[in-house]
């Protein structure tokens, strides 16, 4: 009993550690003042759906991910690959409505505004819930050995560059995965490795709910399916098909209730047609000539935590002659998910916050090599000089990331966009926004003007939509694209259509050009 209250007291300890630290990074790697950030798109998209929730009746969008707003104005605006409802509102159909629904619960539960900030609070969290839920598991595994090496996993995974950004200022599905996946995860362990039957029945609800979560679900689950196959063979064949095949099951209801609640809004034909090709414009068979951007990536995505695998893998080979990586079963869970990346290319790529899932394997990895040296270590200070190397490797990581201009970069824009638009929505309040083709609009856009605008249009198309709907104004916004679509306007054509009167309208609400 003191034994296990002592185990008890320190897994309580190594947590408030791991919090604590989670807390100190998400203040420090904040960066004050006007900024752009890589997949800042996917964030402004959650506060579209997020804000269109609000202005629709649930009763219409279902909680489905909608990215029209709610005036008679934004109905009918096409938005990005989309599928459509009779009323004229588009759904977003390449991830699941969980992504925006716990946003939205969040921000009504707590009151909080829809806005950038309110999400990172979010996601912080759920970053120092899925910290700590990693370090459980890696307490399960390693805790007996040592009370270190789970803590320094867990240190590994905080101190990520990927795991900082995608768990931070920005927010996708992924976020909700990390925690979601761990949960399954140590469902699994309890349920196979301390016969719980309660965790069992925990796990086939997260054999459902995750793949629902995320596409990466369908994925784990294969590695699931087949961890539970590799432990019931030899014991019993028929069995293991058995326990195998209800895995498949459970992820293929996951895929029916996804589809199904889309059908509730969505006609058949157009729904599986955008899900056909989100799918095949993403996946490794049209984009086989990106994957060595995505190795690049996975360079940049995890710098220094390299450095401290190829530590050990040395130290290792120099003490063994070879590297032993236990609990192979565990680690086949954990890199299953990864091929993922390698289905949808594309999508692992270019939204970065898709490779976090990574850490997982690669902090699994380097804690048993680190717990193969401690078996043979007998001297204190050579097990703490690696221990501080791998905590430099750690820091080394947070100071990239705060430094590396290619995640976070200041920009002077932001207000000046601000000031802009509402001096159009002052100005010209019988009108309708089109951002000039080439653009597509996403949720920045939208969240900025606080409307639908057009996309991919002509001014002369915008004109004669202007005219159908019997507004005075056709407005065809101008920009210069930066990384991951928050635009710098530059300005907008005006069309005055009861005076036929054109003129272009700078950014500093400056008239350059009029005439008939």
């Amino acid at each position: 009993m003191i034994k296990t209250q002592s185990h008890f007291n320190k897994v309580i300890a190594g947590g408030i550690i791991i919090i604590l630290l989670v807390l100190f990074v998400s203040v420090i790697k904040n960066k004050n003042g006007d900024c752009n950030y890589l997949n800042s798109d996917a964030t402004w998209h959650t506060l579209l759906t997020v804000t269109a929730y609000d202005q629709t009746s649930w009763k219409i969008h279902k909680f489905l991910p909608i990215v029209t707003l709610g005036s008679e104005d934004d109905k009918f605006i096409k938005w990005g690959l989309t599928a459509p409802d009779d009323k004229g509102n588009f759904y977003y159909t390449s991830f699941s409505p969980a992504t925006f629904v716990i946003p939205y619960l969040f921000f009504k539960i707590f009151n909080m505004p829809i806005a950038e900030s309110s999400l990172c609070i979010l996601n912080s969290i759920l970053f120092a819930v899925s910290a700590f839920l990693w370090y459980v598991f890696l307490i399960k595994i390693f805790g007996k050995q040592s009370a270190v090496i789970p803590l320094i996993g867990s240190i590994i995974y905080i101190c990520t560059p990927e795991i900082l950004h995608g768990m931070g200022i920005v927010y996708w599905a992924q976020s909700v995965f990390q925690v979601a996946f761990l949960i399954q995860l140590l469902a699994f362990y309890c349920y196979k490795f301390e016969n719980s039957k309660k965790s069992r029945v925990l796990f086939y609800v997260f054999c459902v709910l995750n793949p629902y979560i995320e596409w990466t679900g369908f994925v784990a689950n294969m590695g699931f399916a087949v961890a539970e196959y590799l432990t019931i063979i030899k014991i019993d064949k028929k069995n293991a098909l058995i326990e195998c095949a209800k895995v498949v099951l459970f992820t293929f209801v996951s895929f029916l209730l996804f589809c199904l609640h889309y059908l509730l809004v969505c006609d058949v034909e157009s729904f599986f047609s955008i899900v056909y090709r989100r799918f095949f414009a993403r996946n490794a068979a049209s984009r086989f000539g990106e994957f060595p951007f995505l190795i690049r990536g996975y360079i940049t995505s995890f710098a220094w935590l390299w450095g401290a695998l190829l530590l050990l893998v040395i130290l290792n080979l120099k003490k063994f002659k070879k590297c032993v990586i236990n609990n192979k079963l565990v680690l086949l869970v954990l890199l299953v998910p990864v091929f993922e990346n390698v289905l949808m290319l594309q999508h692992a790529e270019s939204y970065t916050y898709d490779r976090m899932k990574v850490v997982f394997p690669l902090s699994f990895i380097i804690c048993s090599l680190l717990s193969n040296l401690l078996n043979v270590y007998e001297n204190r200070k050579r097990t703490t000089f690696v221990y501080a190397i791998i905590f430099v490797f750690c820091a080394a990581n947070v100071f990239y990331y705060m430094h590396n201009q290619r995640y976070i970069w200041n920009i002077d824009y932001r207000v000046k966009n601000e000031r802009f638009a509402q001096y159009i929505l002052d100005n010209y309040p019988n009108s309708i926004l089109a951002l000039e083709k080439g653009f597509g609009v996403r949720g920045y856009i939208n969240m900025l003007f606080k409307r639908g605008v057009y996309e991919r249009e002509t001014l002369e198309d915008i004109e004669k939509i202007a005219k159908m709907k019997n507004k005075k104004y056709a407005i065809y916004v101008s920009g210069i694209n930066h990384p991951w679509n928050m635009y710098e306007l530059t300005g907008a054509w005006i069309t005055d259509l009861s005076t036929d009167e054109k003129y272009f309208l700078r950014a500093n609400n400056e008239r350059v050009q009029s005439g008939k």
